[in-house]
This record gives structure tokens, C-alpha cells and sequence, in this order.
């Protein structure tokens, strides 16, 4: 096993595609058809695609990966977002590394993100540790779990055009831990 590959993630075991070359692993990303350096976040971000479209059942033509948007002026990427079948953002996941642990600032890094997406969840996750919002009228409401995809996605997520984006640093809520 590559020492780039996390020990473990609390994400069921998935195969991927690999190759080396000339000492770097490669890992075949299936959302954007090319092999990327297989970096521990990497990992991370392949295993919540995974997730999401075997666990989940969200289609893989919703799932996006690295989303270019701009914030402030600046151009940033989101990691994964998810869309509903009319194009409109459901979720957005921010993946950091296995050792990168889960504080403030990554929370405020993915509600910055979904100011400008305005999805109705937001998902952080280091592959050991997963936190998951729901944004409605103006709040986060941390949820234990991610449900299924029909049902995120049917939901309202009540950030339409006429009402201001929440964002999960709003929450007031307790958040806890899904690491096993």
C-alpha cells in the first residue's frame, strides 16, 4: 500500500483504478475521466464520490468534482457538489486529508463556497470525520447522517433567489463526530 493512501476511512471499501509512474501513484478519477496523483485528499474525495453514488444513489452525471467558482474576487474550487436534475447545486462537500482535522476555519471555508452555490446541504469530511448541514431559512441544522439522494435532494432547500444564503458557521448546534 502507497503511504499516500489513508490507513482507514470511515467510508465502506471501494476499488480504484491505479497506475505508476515512475515512482507516483495515479488514480483514475471516473467523474473527471482522467488520472489525478493519488494525494491522501484525493483519496478522500474519490471515497465520497463513491459514497454518494453507491450509498447515496445519487446519479453520477450530478456529481461534479473540483467546481471552479469565484468568491470575493478570488477563483476557488469546490471539491464535490451535487446537483439536482434542473442543474440547481444540492450539496457541496469540502474533503481535506485524513490528519487535517475538521476545526472552524474548514466550516468556513465550505459556507464560503456555498454562499456563492447556494446548496441546501453542505458536507465537510476528513474521510474519518464527517460533519453534515442542512441550510434552510436562514440556519444550518446539523444532521447525523446524509439521507438518501431522492430525499436531499427533493427537499426545499430554501436558499432561493429571493432569500440570503445560510451557511453552516451560522449553526448553533452541536456537532459530533461519525468516526467509528
Amino acid at each position: 500500500m502507497s503511504d499516500r493512501r489513508p490507513a482507514r476511512l470511515d467510508f465502506p471499501r471501494y476499488e480504484f483504478r491505479s497506475r505508476n509512474e515512475s515512482g507516483t501513484e495515479f488514480l483514475l478519477d471516473p467523474i473527471r475521466r482522467r488520472w489525478v496523483i493519488a494525494t491522501r485528499e484525493e483519496w478522500v474525495r474519490l471515497h465520497v464520490v463513491q459514497f454518494l453514488i453507491r450509498e447515496r444513489s445519487v446519479p453520477p452525471g450530478l456529481v461534479n468534482v473540483e467546481v471552479e467558482l469565484e468568491y470575493d474576487g478570488l477563483r476557488r474550487r469546490a471539491d464535490v457538489v451535487v446537483y439536482r436534475s434542473d442543474g440547481s447545486p444540492v450539496l457541496v462537500v469540502e474533503c481535506k486529508s485524513p490528519e487535517v482535522p475538521l476545526t472552524q476555519a474548514v466550516v468556513d471555508q465550505a459556507s464560503r463556497y456555498n454562499r456563492v452555490l447556494r446548496a441546501g446541504y453542505v458536507m465537510i469530511t476528513n474521510g474519518v470525520v464527517h460533519y453534515i448541514f442542512r441550510i434552510a431559512g436562514g440556519s444550518a441544522e446539523f444532521l447525523p447522517d446524509l439521507p438518501d439522494f431522492k430525499q436531499f435532494a427533493g427537499r426545499a432547500s430554501g436558499t432561493g433567489p429571493a432569500s440570503r444564503p445560510a451557511d453552516a458557521s451560522d449553526s448553533r448546534s452541536s456537532t459530533t463526530d461519525r468516526s467509528r
